[in-house]
């Protein structure tokens, strides 16, 4: 029997184990870009778009300290686009 995990829970569940290599890490930024995309583009406000994002944002950042990981471009915007509004510290 297999359960669904969402993202988010699988890359936390990677970097608390300690085997998060820099291709699932990226991969994982990249979806993130794009669900925030598809998130805007679906209707959702950016308020409302940066409040779903911040629990992805915060373990993406979260990694990134974690294993020296250099986040793109893309995400370093939509990080910051979350810090200025309020809804990422």
């Amino acid at each position: 029997m297999t359960y669904p995990v969402d993202k988010n829970t699988a890359m936390k569940g990677l970097g608390k184990a300690g085997i998060l290599s820099f291709e699932q890490f990226n991969k994982f930024q990249n979806d993130a870009v794009k669900n925030y995309g598809k998130l805007i583009a679906g209707g959702l406000n950016q308020n409302q778009t940066l409040q779903a994002m911040a629990p992805t944002l915060r373990t993406i950042i979260d990694a990134s300290k974690a294993y020296g990981f250099q986040i793109d471009a893309n995400t370093q915007k939509v990080i910051d686009e979350a810090v200025a509004s309020g809804k990422l510290s």
